[in-house]
C-alpha cells in the first residue's frame, strides 16, 4: 500500500472536456479530508452524520427485516431528486405517525394488491414531495412490479443475478443520460442515485457485495463544488455535471484510492460532510475549522439557470465568493 502522506509530482492534465484537473491537488486535499475524518477528536465531523442515518434507524427500530429494508431504500432512492437529502429525511422522520398506516407502499406485492392511483396518494400523504420530486413518484408503481414480477418482491434477487458484484449492480440499476425508457428497468435511477443506493447497502451492513468500497461513490454538487473551490478541477469555459462528475472526477477518485490505498466509501462520506455541513450551512463565511481550509479558494453556490452545468470563474459571477475579497 503507497504511503498517503506523500505527495504525487503529477503535472495538471489538460482534459478533453476544457477542464484542467490537477491530481496532486486532488492527493492533498483528500489527505486533509481523512486525516480529520479519521481523527476521534475531530471537532468538525463531531456529531454531523449522514442525512439518512437517523430515519434508517427508524425503520431498524420498526424490527422490519432485510428485504423491507433494502427495498425501502432502493425506492427511497429514487425519489432523491433536487432536493437536500437531509431536508427530506427529516421530513420523514417528522411524519413517523403515519408510517403505520402507510408501511406497505415499501412492500411490492401490497403495492401492486393495492393499485397505481392508491399508491402514488399513499406515497402523496407519506413522503410529501416538494417541487420536481413529485415527478419520481410516477415510477414507484413501476419499480415495485418489476421487483414482484422479475425478482419474486426481493431487490436481493435482483444482487444475486448480478454475482453479488457492486460493480455490476451498479451498472444494472442504473440509467445511461438520455436512454430511452425502454431500455431501462428500474426507473428514476441514474449513476449518482444508483451509487448513493449501494453506499448505503455498505454503509448499514445491509447486505455483502463484493468490492462495495471499490467501484464507485455518488459525486453530486457537494463533492463537484469542493473540486472547484480547492482547484482540483479549473473549468476551461463550461460542463455539464454528469461529464464533471463521471469522466473527471470519479475515475480521479478510483484512481488515487487504489494508488494510495484510499477507502472509496471514506472519501465520499468526508468530502460530502464538508460540502454539505461546512459550505452550505456556513452562510458564506470562511470556516476556520474546515479541514480543507488551506487549500479552498472561496464557496461556490448552486447554480441557478437549471441547465445542469457548471462554469469556469470567468463566467460564474456572484455564484462565488472568492475568500480574498
Amino acid at each position: 500500500m503507497s504511503n498517503p502522506s506523500v505527495m504525487s509530482e503529477k503535472e495538471p492534465i489538460n482534459n478533453e472536456l476544457n477542464c484542467i484537473v490537477n491530481e496532486e491537488r486532488a492527493i492533498e486535499v483528500i489527505q486533509l479530508a481523512l486525516a480529520e475524518y479519521n481523527n476521534p477528536e475531530s471537532k468538525f465531523f463531531k456529531d454531523k452524520n449522514q442525512p439518512e442515518e437517523s430515519y434508517i434507524n427508524f425503520l431498524i427500530e420498526k424490527d422490519v427485516n432485510d428485504k423491507y429494508l433494502l427495498n425501502s431504500l432502493l425506492l427511497l432512492s429514487t425519489t432523491i431528486y433536487s432536493t437536500r437529502t437531509s431536508v427530506f429525511f427529516d421530513r420523514l422522520l417528522k411524519n413517523s405517525y403515519l408510517f403505520e398506516s402507510h408501511s406497505w407502499i415499501f412492500s411490492p406485492e401490497e403495492v401492486l394488491r393495492n393499485g397505481e392511483d392508491d399508491t402514488l396518494e399513499a406515497c402523496l400523504e407519506y413522503l410529501r414531495p416538494l417541487g420536481y420530486q413529485k415527478n419520481s413518484l410516477n415510477s414507484w408503481y413501476h419499480n415495485c412490479s418489476i421487483l414482484t414480477r422479475n425478482y419474486d418482491g426481493d431487490i436481493r434477487n435482483f444482487f444475486i443475478k448480478h454475482n453479488n458484484n457492486a460493480e455490476e449492480v451498479w451498472k444494472a440499476l442504473y440509467v445511461a443520460p438520455r436512454a430511452k425508457r425502454a431500455q431501462k428497468e428500474f426507473h428514476r435511477l441514474g449513476p449518482k442515485l444508483a451509487a448513493l443506493y449501494l453506499q448505503w447497502v455498505g454503509r448499514y451492513n445491509l447486505y455483502d457485495l463484493e468490492g462495495l468500497n471499490d467501484f464507485g461513490l455518488p459525486i453530486d454538487f457537494q463533492l463537484s463544488r469542493i473540486a472547484i473551490q480547492t482547484g482540483i478541477v479549473e473549468i476551461g469555459d463550461e460542463i455539464h455535471s454528469h461529464n464533471l462528475s463521471y469522466k473527471i472526477l470519479l475515475p480521479l477518485f478510483q484512481e488515487l484510492s487504489r494508488e494510495f490505498g484510499w477507502n472509496m466509501k471514506e472519501i465520499s462520506e468526508s468530502l460530502w460532510l464538508i460540502g454539505s455541513q461546512g459550505c452550505s450551512k456556513g452562510n458564506g463565511e470562511k470556516n476556520t475549522n474546515c479541514p480543507i481550509e488551506s487549500v479552498c479558494k472561496g464557496i461556490l453556490k448552486k447554480p441557478t439557470d437549471n441547465k445542469g452545468k457548471f462554469y469556469s470563474m470567468k463566467r460564474i459571477g456572484r455564484e462565488f465568493k472568492s475568500w480574498k475579497g
